[in-house]
């Protein structure tokens, strides 16, 4: 099934629909999202062009059955390899978890972390899948860069400052993407939405949790120029060289 070719051939028989078949149509696509043999760019797709409707025709996430209720937590095991900061892990998955509408909480003691994102379905999908392609592309970029550093700088240091430099970019890069996203004609009301999620999230974790472990970048003991270069790439990611 090609998502794609589903949603134009929809897009005639939309305008004529009453607001109650408008519903419907947008829970059939929620359950796209849900699909097992859907593909990344099918789930994105079809929840691009269901909160278009919900934009376009007034439609709260409560018309649609979403609530809180639907909020659950994808648990995704530590998997730092030799070398590697656990913060860099950490940080990496919240940056892509804040920008697909999720949080991401650590869990766990010493020697034994794992991480939770919390969020609805077709966003925690898009976070997995997008994590677990930029997580190669960050460690094989910080492997090549400092093969072609002159090496004045020990390695352990080139690697925590080139990848928290990585994750700033990236972070910077995400939210530029979303605020271009926003000055479309119906960003205002997409906003909404975003904030309709961010506060059942939160009011999910603070039922849930009675305290939780915050990500951070940056820290002391970095090298400036490691993390400058770093920057330079995070901040050069797009969605497509992401996933690609």
């Amino acid at each position: 099934r090609d998502v794609s070719v589903y949603l134009q051939s929809q897009t005639q028989t939309l305008k004529t629909m009453s607001k109650s078949n408008i519903i419907e149509k947008v829970r059939k696509l929620m359950n796209l999202c849900n699909a097992s043999s859907a593909t990344q760019g099918e789930i994105e797709n079809a929840l691009m062009f269901a909160q278009r409707l919900m934009i376009k025709h007034n439609i709260d996430m409560v018309n649609i059955g979403i609530n809180e209720l639907d909020i659950e937590e994808l648990k995704i095991e530590d998997e730092c390899k030799s070398g590697e900061s656990k913060t860099m892990f950490f940080s990496l998955l919240d940056v892509i978890a804040r920008a697909n509408n999720c949080r991401c909480v650590r869990s766990g003691c010493t020697g034994h972390y794992y991480y939770r994102i919390i969020g609805f379905y077709e966003d925690r999908t898009i976070v997995f899948d997008t994590f677990n392609k930029v997580l190669p592309v960050l460690r094989n970029l910080t492997k090549s860069r400092y093969l072609k550093s002159d090496r004045s700088i020990g390695r352990t240091t080139f690697v925590k400052s080139y990848q928290s430099g990585f994750i700033s970019g990236l972070k910077t890069k995400l939210k530029a993407d979303k605020a271009e996203f926003l000055k479309l004609e119906d960003g205002n009301a997409y906003q909404l939405i975003v904030v309709k999620k961010d506060n059942l999230i939160g009011n999910w974790i603070t039922d849930k949790f009675k305290k939780i472990k915050t990500a951070k970048t940056g820290g002391s003991n970095l090298n400036g120029r490691a993390y400058s270069l770093g920057r330079q790439d995070g901040s050069q990611q797009t969605l497509a060289n992401q996933i690609g």
